[in-house]
């Protein structure tokens, strides 16, 4: 019962996250001026005021900005409920790691809501250049942190670190991944033209990196595991190739950041036995515990 509520917590901020993306990519991120509500309506069926446009460019333009936006954030309410449960049940199900962890999931869920309601009362997708960039990277750094700490606390309560799924150099791959995310961060969003251009060649070259670092540990330690996550590093990288000759059309684009962070995921799950190693962790009908 406990782990499969935080695996639906899981599925429900990963929809959320790629969700996310389209807000993002439609200019959807103002399309309510208010918050909680949407133009003073849970559901937007009248708009009160026109809809800015962000300096952050859109992939499509579309009427649906507030429709898009209002969904998002019912997302976020039905994996603050999931999380908040998943909170509860693991409080009263164990002890050691699993409890920390989603007392600071639940914390971050807290700065991540805070920090939403900041970006739309202070119109922060208007904020020019490196402001934007705080907002736009406080929140998706957040928004990871409490996905890959519901995966770790999925793989902890799941205690299967000796025979369960890994790969050879799962920290430093983590490492890498979560370093790609930042720097496509700096892509979307930095307008500057000299400082783009690098970061755009840097994330090609931390994209080629890890097909590399990928097919290295595939040769490393052959397993269906190491297959799965060159396959997913190869698919992420194809996808944003094709994302860029298609000019930023928006089922790529989507497509894209699903697989992105699914990636996520999957090294967050792999890399997972090696945060774990030494944590206690205490079920309610143990009285001894376990150290991994």
């Amino acid at each position: 019962m406990v782990r499969t509520v935080v695996l639906w917590s899981i599925v429900a901020t990963y929809v959320l996250m790629v969700f996310g993306g389209i807000v993002t990519s439609t200019g959807s991120g103002l399309g309510c001026p208010d918050w909680p509500l949407c133009h003073g309506q849970l559901l937007p069926f009248q708009l009160k005021e026109e809809i800015p446009i962000p300096p952050a460019p859109m992939v499509v333009e579309t009427h649906l900005q507030p429709w898009i936006e209002q969904t998002h954030r019912i997302l976020g309410g039905i994996a603050g409920l999931l999380m908040l449960a998943s909170l509860v049940l693991v409080w009263r199900s164990y002890k050691g790691f699993p409890r920390k962890a989603m007392v600071w999931i639940f914390v971050f869920l807290i700065l991540e809501a805070l920090l939403g309601m900041r970006v739309v009362l202070t119109e922060a997708p208007l904020l020019k250049e490196f402001l934007h960039y705080v907002y736009t990277t406080s929140h998706l750094v957040l928004s990871v942190m409490i996905l890959t700490g519901l995966v770790f606390t999925y793989r902890a309560l799941k205690q299967d670190y000796e025979g369960g799924p890994k790969i050879p150099l799962s920290e430093p791959l983590f490492l890498l991944v979560m370093f790609q995310i930042l720097v496509g961060i700096l892509v979307r969003y930095v307008k500057s033209a000299d400082f783009n251009l690098f970061a755009y060649f840097l994330h090609i070259s931390i994209a080629m990196a890890l097909i590399i670092f990928g097919l290295y540990i595939l040769l490393k330690e052959p397993s269906r595991y190491s297959l799965i996550t060159l396959l997913l590093i190869v698919a992420q990288v194809v996808a944003g190739v094709a994302t860029v000759l298609s000019k930023f059309f928006l089922p790529v684009l989507f497509f894209h950041i699903a697989i992105g962070f699914l990636l996520v995921i999957w090294v967050s799950y792999m890399v997972a036995p090696q945060v774990l190693k030494g944590k206690m962790i205490v079920g309610a009908q143990s009285e001894g515990a376990r150290a991994w």
